[in-house]
């Protein structure tokens, strides 16, 4: 289940990449209109930032958690593959 999960999710982020790589430079500078609630949560984000309570992360840091989920899910995944297996 997680790794088709994960597949759909992949198979979503490539064909959105797509679409944003076949546009011009005018429509890619284009602004996207935000919701009300949208626009509040970054108000927020910006004064935890203003007050310093907005924790960041490093590039490094992020790029190390997401090697971990990945092999997380790929032993889970081949783990139940192994219970269930073909049959």
């Amino acid at each position: 289940m997680i790794c088709l999960s994960f597949c759909v999710i992949a198979i979503i982020i490539m064909v959105q990449l797509a679409e944003i790589l076949g546009l011009s430079v005018a429509e890619k500078k284009e602004e996207v209109p935000l919701f009300a609630a949208q626009l509040d949560e970054l108000d927020h984000r910006m004064a935890l930032h203003a007050e310093g309570e907005m924790p960041f992360v490093s590039w490094n840091e992020v790029k190390a958690e997401l090697r971990i989920r990945k092999q997380y899910q790929r032993a889970t995944c081949c783990a139940s593959f192994r219970i269930w297996g073909p049959i």
